[in-house]
C-alpha cells in the first residue's frame, strides 16, 4: 500500500473513532477524557501538514488514561503509536531522498 493511502485510511478511521467514543463516552468514567483525547488525534492527523510535536503530546496524554482504561481505549492507544511510528519512519525515508524541511505535507 502506498504511502498517501495509507494516510487517508488513517485520517477517515481517526474520524470514525472519533465519532465513536464521542457517543460512548459522553459523560461519567473518563467521559471527558477519552473523546477529547480521539478528537485531538483525529484533529492532528487530519492537517495538511502534520506536527509529530503535537502528535507525540496526544499519545503522551492518552497514556496518562491506559492503565485505567478498558481494552478499546488500550487497543486505541497501541494504533495511535504505530501509526505515529509508521508516519515517523516515512518522514525519515522521505528526507533521505530529498529534503523538505520538517512535517509530513500530504
Amino acid at each position: 500500500m502506498d504511502f498517501e493511502r495509507e494516510l487517508a485510511d488513517w485520517r477517515a478511521r481517526a474520524n470514525v473513532d472519533a465519532a465513536f467514543y464521542e457517543a460512548k463516552y459522553p459523560e461519567g468514567d473518563f467521559g471527558a477524557a477519552f473523546p477529547s483525547i480521539v478528537r485531538r488525534w483525529a484533529d492532528a492527523i487530519n492537517r495538511s501538514e502534520l506536527d509529530p510535536n503535537e502528535m507525540r503530546a496526544i499519545i503522551g496524554d492518552a497514556e496518562r488514561y491506559e492503565r485505567g482504561s478498558g481494552i478499546m481505549f488500550y487497543g486505541f492507544i497501541n494504533e495511535m503509536r504505530m501509526t505515529y511510528r509508521r508516519l515517523w519512519e516515512h518522514f525519515l525515508q522521505d528526507n533521505a531522498s530529498h529534503t523538505n524541511g520538517p512535517g509530513v505535507g500530504t
